[in-house]
């Protein structure tokens, strides 16, 4: 009886060293996974910081104070004429909606019912158009949002209101230009410039593309009234100095391609301060991906960002270093130029979907290869618009005779031969036959010799329409009005 009483003490003895032994080794290898995950979570933040120190020393803004739009006053910046001009904005009128429910946006020719709808919906927007012009003689430009963190939930500029203030600029030359008053066609349309440069300046992407689109909306009127403008000094018509003058407004870029590396220095600064955020447990992941499952965004969790930490750091560095790749691109002359810089960074963005250990990197990372191609696109509009003004200038100077080359009109009409920078090559010209055009190879990159077909099975219509042709085609003979067919 005594020795079963001692085997089973021994026994119990031994099993309770081994239950000790595993919980503590258990123990002990939680500590080591622990140490493990600190050890490279603080590598990967040092690594972080570093980096982002190496690149504020090369001068990149890589913090909200020094992306920060400077303060200007009021009296020197367009910024204050903008937000005057946005307080102005009527709203929902009977005449807006009557506008709007139209079948088609205006176009030129203007019928009898566009006639009476738009300036019946422009006497409305005029007092805000016209507080705009007040920017035109002022030195500066520059949004005054301010930037706060998280960036993701910072507050943009009244971005909707300054696309309908483009749009009415817009309106009115259809208007003016249907009136005879050639002079106030182009007058309407000088204030989106520094409107646009108030609106590129945010500096967001989002912003940029904005400031892009009202751009493309003054040289798609351009482009419109330019084969029938009235040059001269009648009343009515605009002067050669007042088309000079918007000649080399449409040509000066410098502004549009400093903006584009700010947006996207902007876009840099985002995903980066996401990412910290995230990691500081002051933005949740819901908040971030938007995936709520129909309730509201989860609130922060300090387990979630301190067991993602590791990765978050690391993602932050994916992003700093294929943003930065784009960034560096947007020096390139034109678009061949910028794909060759950008093909490989599509490729390894494209590549971060999928990868569980690059999910922030992934969400954060869009491919920004298309603004590379509505940045171009809208320079080439601005330079089509400029040599459509200048042919016709030369036409008024030479009894309605085309230029046999573009050549012919420099200098007197144009500096040089304006840019197509979606080849790489000069504007395209072709003054023979009943239809002289100028051209771009349009969004298919491949010269199709002026075809002004569809690119789709559908027909090219309004005034946007030569960026749906094979080649983007500018007419410089006034063009029948298009229909569009029924059902489109």
């Amino acid at each position: 009886m005594q020795a079963n009483h001692r085997f089973i003490a021994r026994r119990g003895s031994v099993l309770l060293r081994f239950a000790l032994w595993g919980g503590g080794g258990i123990l002990l290898l939680l500590a080591i996974l622990l140490g493990v995950y600190l050890f490279f979570g603080w590598r990967a933040r040092l690594a972080l910081e570093k980096t982002v120190a190496t690149l504020i020393s090369a001068g990149e803004p890589l913090t909200i104070d020094l992306l920060q739009p400077p303060r200007i006053d009021d009296s020197q910046n367009a910024d204050a004429d903008v937000r005057a001009a946005i307080a102005l904005l009527p709203g929902q009128t009977e005449a807006s909606t009557n506008f709007r429910e139209l079948r088609e946006g205006p176009r030129l020719p203007l019928t009898d019912e566009e006639r009476v709808l738009l300036r019946a919906y422009l006497d409305e927007l005029s007092p805000a158009l016209q507080t705009l012009h007040g920017g035109l003689e002022k030195p500066r430009a520059v949004s005054q949002n301010r930037l706060t963190s998280p960036l993701l939930n910072a507050r943009l500029p009244q971005l909707q209101p300054m696309r309908e203030l483009a749009n009415g600029c817009g309106y009115r030359t259809y208007l003016h230009f249907d009136d005879g008053r050639h002079d106030l066609a182009i007058e309407s349309l000088r204030p989106i410039e520094p409107m646009s440069r108030v609106c590129g300046t945010g500096p967001t992407l989002v912003n940029c593309l904005v400031a892009m689109g009202m751009r493309a909306v003054a040289a798609t009127r351009l482009i419109e009234i330019a084969p029938e403008l009235k040059i001269g000094t009648a009343t009515g018509d605009v002067t050669p100095d007042n088309l000079r003058r918007q000649i080399e407004e449409l040509l000066d870029q410098k502004s549009q391609m400093e903006e584009f590396r700010a947006a996207l220095q902007g876009e840099r600064l985002m995903q980066l301060d996401t990412m910290l955020n995230l990691a500081g447990g002051t933005l949740s992941v819901q908040q971030v991906t938007g995936v709520t499952g129909g309730g509201a965004p989860a609130a922060p969790s300090s387990t979630t960002a301190f067991l993602a930490r590791p990765m978050l750091y690391s993602n932050a560095a994916d992003c700093l270093e294929m943003t930065g790749d784009y960034i560096k691109a947007t020096a390139a002359a034109d678009l061949p130029a910028a794909r060759a810089m950008i093909d490989s960074v599509e490729r390894r963005a494209d590549a971060l979907s999928g990868r569980y250990t690059k999910i922030f990197a992934s969400i954060l990372m869009p491919s920004l290869g298309r603004s590379f191609v509505t940045h171009y696109r809208v320079r080439t509009d601005q330079n089509l618009a400029a040599t459509a003004l200048a042919i016709r200038w030369y036409q008024v100077d030479h009894h309605g005779a085309l230029p046999d080359t573009l050549a012919d009109l420099v200098p007197r009409y144009l500096p040089e031969v304006p840019l197509d920078y979606i080849s790489g090559r000069p504007i395209r010209y072709r003054s023979e036959g009943e239809q002289p055009i100028i051209w771009s190879v349009g969004d298919n990159e491949i010269d199709d010799e002026g075809s002004s077909e569809s690119a789709s099975r559908h027909p090219a219509t309004g005034p946007y329409s030569r960026w749906h042709m094979k080649d983007a085609v500018v007419f410089l003979k006034p063009q029948p009005r298009a229909t569009t067919p029924p059902g489109e």
